[in-house]
């Protein structure tokens, strides 16, 4: 099977057009992912701070959730994680069953 020169043109061109398409929907993939994440992240640490035990249990998993999706973002919850189990939350509070430490 031969083609015409303009025909060969025609294709590498369409080929090209194909691959740059490919190209933003990908980025725009990358983008909407990143925008998920960030939506999750933020659901997650204001749940941290909710007055119910089960929510802010919610929270905590739902940031293992996200360092397992997200390498990237690791670092940023391992350091939200740390300070919300920090000396205030490791004090204890008796009204959730925890007795409050003898400091």
């Amino acid at each position: 099977m031969s083609y015409s020169p303009s025909s060969l043109a025609l294709r590498l061109w369409s080929n090209m057009q194909v691959q740059d398409q490919l190209q933003v929907s990908q980025g725009e993939l990358s983008v909407g992912k990143e925008g998920l994440i960030t939506d999750r992240y933020t659901a997650a640490v204001v749940n941290l701070g909710d007055d119910a035990i089960d929510v802010r249990l919610g929270g905590i998993y739902a940031l293992q959730r996200i360092m397992e999706d997200s390498p990237r973002d690791q670092p940023t919850v391992a350091n939200v994680l740390t300070a919300y189990g920090g000396p205030s939350r490791r004090s204890g509070d008796p009204e959730e069953g925890h007795p409050p430490s003898e400091d």
